[in-house]
């Protein structure tokens, strides 16, 4: 089988073990709040959520502010993991954490079971007591991913919180806007034609995108 891409990699790294996750899905939400679904403003959106990205994650993955990876340049794994594991643990919420390493210890129960059994075949059977000490201890000695599972949920939970912060604004205005056309009896003329440019007179007049990009990165101090 061949080997993966470096550029693969880089993807999957930059998607799950990097601050991009949180920020571009609260960017997303943004974008659907002020009604900008259509056309290539997703690009836009991609592409701040990156800059952003760099800003967090240059202190952690090097002086080239991580490009390396994104461009799938080769770098030592190793490395690369030692630079992003305190930044995973320190933002992959406890709670989360916990609960997937009681469903891994389950999940990974019946292997346990099925390798002492087999061991005992050929070998003197261990105490079943020490056996599950040994790989209760094993599991969370190598928690990797049960700790990136924890790290994406939580920037997930992050993500819908930031983002339901800055959609409610925009929902009362949308709601706002309708009541005007009923109670001026316009039906004919689309809610989004004049939500639009109230919508973003007003993220324009309170500095939107700058209060928008500090909120995320503070989030990450």
């Amino acid at each position: 089988m061949d080997a993966i891409p470096a550029y693969v990699t880089g993807l999957v790294a930059v998607l799950l073990l990097t601050s991009f996750l949180k920020i571009f899905t609260s960017l997303n939400i943004l974008r659907y709040g002020l009604g900008l679904q259509a056309g290539g403003f997703g690009l836009v959106v991609a592409g701040l959520s990156l800059a952003l990205t760099l800003v967090v994650m240059s202190p952690r993955l090097g002086p080239s502010g991580g490009l390396e990876i994104l461009l799938g340049k080769p770098t030592e794994d190793a490395a690369l993991q030692e630079k992003l594991k305190p930044f995973i643990e320190q933002h992959a919420h406890k709670d989360i954490t916990a609960r997937f390493e009681r469903i891994a210890e389950k999940l990974s129960a019946p292997a346990t079971v099925a390798a002492s059994s087999s061991a005992s075949m050929s070998a003197l059977p261990a105490p079943l007591d020490a056996t599950a000490k040994g790989h209760t201890a094993s599991v969370r000695a190598t928690s990797s991913p049960v700790v990136v599972a924890s790290f994406v949920v939580s920037q997930l939970q992050e993500a819908f919180y930031v983002g339901l912060l800055l959609l409610v604004p925009f929902v009362v205005l949308d709601l706002v806007v309708a009541n005007m056309l009923m109670a001026l009896g316009i039906t004919q003329m689309p809610q989004a034609v004049v939500a639009l440019p109230l919508k973003l007179l007003v993220f324009f007049a309170v500095d939107g995108w700058q209060l928008v990009s500090e909120k995320l990165l503070n989030g990450y101090l």
